[in-house]
């Protein structure tokens, strides 16, 4: 779970923090933590206004700070922040919508010296609102994405063994948002489609995700 406030500097211009809640489920005891809190900004550089669409680019910025709780079972303890930089585009028409991004996460070492791979995050995305509705009704975006996780290579000691982590994972995920004026509900399941993991390492089935927006 995650807690989200974004502000609007501008049109063009928006800052936010985050704060997550993680629970974890082990064999002998179930440990709920505080995930790292982060800060993100998303500036609009370029947008096109057409007769009842808009495209625009934007560029994306986030640090990870290297707190929230540890333990056994808690967040892993980092050596520094990380950092998340992307760049995006977007289509929002009366109809058809298609977005893309491509975003890279910088990662540093765990406190005890283990390497953590970057992550680059590759997304498509096209969306139809199947009948156009007026501000004050309901309206309903159904969103097809492909979605793609490239995580280098690296290797770790871990006593006298290497273990190896990285490879490469895609996704099929079909989504919702719906929007009543100010309040947002989006929705989505990633189905893994394709995965070339390091040997070891468990890829994951799916993921689900439910998001709430209000707009003040």
């Amino acid at each position: 779970a995650e807690f989200r406030l974004k502000y609007g500097i501008s049109g063009d211009w928006v800052a936010g923090i985050s704060i997550p809640y993680v629970r974890r489920e082990g064999r002998e005891h179930t440990d709920n933590a505080r995930g790292p809190t982060s800060v993100s900004t998303k500036y609009r550089f370029w947008r096109n206004d057409m007769q009842g669409a808009q495209e625009s680019s934007a560029f994306f910025g986030e640090v990870i700070f290297a707190d929230g709780d540890s333990g056994p079972q808690g967040q892993l303890r980092r050596d520094g922040n990380d950092y998340l930089l992307g760049l995006t585009y977007g289509y929002e028409g009366r109809k058809w919508y298609r977005f893309a991004s491509v975003r890279r996460r910088f990662n540093r070492e765990a406190a005890n010296g283990a390497q953590r791979p970057d992550i680059w995050l590759l997304d498509l995305v096209v969306g139809i609102r199947p009948t156009p509705t007026e501000y004050l009704e309901p309206d309903w975006v159904w969103m097809l994405e492909l979605n793609g996780e490239i995580t280098e290579n690296v290797i770790n000691l871990v006593g006298n063994s290497s273990v190896r982590a990285g490879g490469k994972q895609l996704f099929l995920s079909p989504g919702l948002m719906w929007t009543y004026r100010n309040i947002a509900v989006k929705t989505g399941v990633q189905f893994s489609i394709q995965d070339d993991m390091a040997a070891g390492q468990e890829p994951d089935d799916y993921r689900a995700l439910l998001e709430f927006e209000w707009h003040l």
